[in-house]
């Protein structure tokens, strides 16, 4: 029996970020897309770098014509003191790791 490499598959990036006050970079983003439908227009490139405890980056890979598929944010409870979260799923054209 013998076996054949595959193409690496890689699923959506997901994000999962604080909501801070005045930060709306996914939701108008995520807005643009929806609204306008070209998404062509609205893809973006990017990267996420991996840091040790002494701040040195150990890995990075990057991203290519990426645009946020999906947002979802955690339930508002005003019992409590937790953050409110919002979860991004970036899909993309092109991922690499370069270092």
């Amino acid at each position: 029996m013998s076996r054949i490499p595959g193409k690496l598959s890689i699923e959506p990036l997901t994000l999962e970020l604080f909501v801070l006050k005045g930060d709306v970079l996914f939701e108008e983003w995520f807005e643009g897309i929806h609204k306008n439908k070209q998404l062509k227009d609205y893809t973006r490139n990017g990267s996420i770098m991996i840091y040790d405890f002494g701040g040195e980056a150990v890995a990075e890979w990057e991203f290519t014509a990426a645009w946020p598929s999906k947002l979802a944010y955690t339930d508002l409870d005003s019992s409590s003191n937790d953050a409110l979260k919002l979860t991004v799923t970036l899909v993309y054209e092109g991922f690499e790791r370069v270092k």
